[in-house]
C-alpha cells in the first residue's frame, strides 16, 4: 500500500512507532537524501531543503534547524539524513554533508 499511497508512508509508521522509537543507526548513517537548501532565514533561525522524492512522499520540504546548517548557503546543493519532528514533518537529522 505504501508504495502506491507513499503519502500514507508517514501517518502509518507515526501510529505504529511509539514516541519513544529511535531511529536505527543505519538510518542515519547509510541512507542520505540529496536536495538543495530552497531557504535559511539567520534571523529565526531555520529554512528549509528542497528533496523532490521527500516532497513527492510527505508532502513538504525538509525542515533545515540553525543548528545543522553548518556552513551550507541558500542554493548549494547538499546530503542529508531525515527523521520526522514532534509536528510529524520531515526535519534534516544530521548536518548537511557535501555537494549531491
Amino acid at each position: 500500500a505504501v508504495t502506491t499511497r507513499p503519502s500514507m508512508a508517514h501517518p502509518v509508521v507515526s501510529a505504529l512507532c511509539p514516541d519513544l522509537t529511535f531511529a536505527p543507526v543505519k538510518a542515519l548513517t547509510e541512507r542520505r537524501m540529496s536536495g538543495r537548501i530552497k531557504s535559511f532565514n539567520y534571523s529565526t533561525g531555520y529554512g528549509f531543503i528542497s528533496c523532490p522524492e521527500l516532497y513527492s512522499t510527505f508532502g513538504s520540504d525538509t525542515f533545515l534547524h540553525r543548528a545543522q546548517i553548518g556552513n551550507f548557503d541558500v542554493e548549494q546543493h547538499v546530503t542529508f539524513t531525515v527523521l520526522s519532528n514532534k509536528d510529524n514533518k520531515v526535519c534534516c537529522a544530521r548536518p548537511p554533508g557535501g555537494p549531491a
